[in-house]
């Protein structure tokens, strides 16, 4: 149940790592998220998103694997999101309030290798990664510099529809559509002030918050 957004784009050639990267070292000490549990600078971001990814591909996530998200806090979901793509994983944000056993029909249909949460409501009968508050520690050990991607082919998420009128469907995102989507947040961004901040109330499951967002 997985359809092509974008069909018409040319292949990707670029990922959004690469933009990111750069952003990140131009804006080095400038605010890029604040939550209730994260306060991070561009350069900490990219560095944590990095640490991330090496304790990840640890613990077995490889290149075009799928990857769900069901994390309660914004912050950190944007982290692994740049974490995933470092490692060429397709990261499927799932809202965080889905049930188990919803979230287990999720990894069947959409060929889920994990589920990246930071809580597991009772038996998970899909493999659970958990990602709480004792995550900063255990990556703290990693290397902070940036993993490039092996493979800038594989898309940049799947993303899925409310299900309110069936089950849930699946875009695929490649990165350079991403991008295209970014266009008209990135134009509104340019005519606010250099040090404005976005407020987001809403988690990244949605796609207008990640627009926005990222």
């Amino acid at each position: 149940m997985i359809s092509s957004a974008g069909a018409a784009t040319p292949p990707a050639s670029i990922s959004l790592v690469d933009v990111l990267v750069a952003r990140s070292r131009e804006w080095a000490d400038r605010p890029a998220i604040e939550s209730s549990r994260l306060r991070l600078t561009h350069a900490e971001l990219l560095a944590r998103s990095a640490r991330s990814a090496q304790e990840l591909r640890l613990l077995g996530i490889e290149p075009r694997m799928n990857i769900g998200l069901a994390l309660r806090d914004a912050a950190e979901g944007a982290v692994i999101t740049l974490a995933l793509w470092m490692l060429g994983a397709v990261p499927v944000p799932i809202d965080f309030r889905t049930r188990a056993t919803e979230k287990t029909d999720l990894a069947a249909e959409f060929d889920l290798a994990a589920i990246i949460e930071d809580r597991v409501s009772g038996a998970a009968s899909y493999r659970s990664i958990l990602v709480d508050d004792a995550w900063g520690d255990l990556v703290a050990r990693h290397n902070p510099r940036p993993l490039e991607p092996t493979d800038k082919t594989a898309p940049a998420l799947i993303s899925l529809t409310s299900g309110t009128t069936g089950n849930p469907l699946g875009i695929i995102i490649e990165h350079r559509a991403f991008l295209a989507r970014l266009a008209s947040n990135l134009q509104l961004g340019a005519r606010r002030q250099q040090h404005a901040r976005l407020l987001n109330v809403i988690p990244l499951s949605s796609s207008g918050a990640r627009n926005h967002a990222f």
